[in-house]
């Protein structure tokens, strides 16, 4: 749909297709919205604020699931995290430059981070 009138024909998405599908319809039609038809018939309607939603999530979440992630790499202890509107602040207790590389690639792959920090944890 452009500019909120009704649906064009041949502009709905597939059930079950693809966000990146549906984002992509939504650029070439100039559409602020997809109809989602399942077996000719309208099963719904994905909105643009829909796909900022799958991919915007909360600083805890996004935390707790790079948390998770980290945990494979060096246990659950051995990292410091901190997440503020989808920063990541990360601090390395062992001091090793491979594993701190793993990590980035690890933590920069989770939905809802935009910018990542890893530290190396001070010795005392």
């Amino acid at each position: 749909m452009r500019g909120g009138g009704p649906a064009r024909r041949g502009t709905g998405g597939p059930h079950g297709a693809d966000l990146a599908e549906v984002a992509d319809l939504m650029l070439r039609h100039g559409s602020r919205s997809v109809p989602v038809v399942r077996e000719g018939r309208l099963a719904g309607i994905v909105t643009r604020r829909d796909l900022l939603r799958s991919i915007s999530r909360a600083d805890p979440v996004v935390e707790a699931e790079i948390r998770h992630r980290l945990g494979f790499v060096g246990g659950p202890r051995r990292w410091a995290v901190e997440v503020h509107g989808g920063k990541v602040s990360t601090v390395d207790g062992m001091d090793d430059a491979t594993d701190r590389h793993v990590a980035e690639v690890l933590v920069r792959a989770v939905a809802g981070v935009i910018d990542v920090r890893i530290a190396v944890a001070e010795r005392i």
